[in-house]
């Protein structure tokens, strides 16, 4: 069984945005370049909750070091 849950998929932008089960405050960003390749990235809620809001692009969040 999987641990992650699909929360949200931009198919505009090729993200899908999971939530970690065994830690709801852990969101998984995935997006996959022009290239084909497929990444994913650990976020915060908060950052994920200024996105929902429009306060901030994904791909800002998915560039944030």
């Amino acid at each position: 069984m999987s641990k992650l849950k699909l929360i949200e998929e931009n198919v505009n932008t090729h993200m899908r945005f999971y939530i970690y089960f065994l830690d709801c405050e852990c969101i998984v960003v995935e997006w996959e370049d022009a290239y084909g390749g497929c990444f994913q990235k650990s976020i915060s809620k908060s950052d994920y909750d200024s996105y929902r809001k429009d306060e901030r692009a994904a791909y800002d969040i998915v560039a944030k070091a």
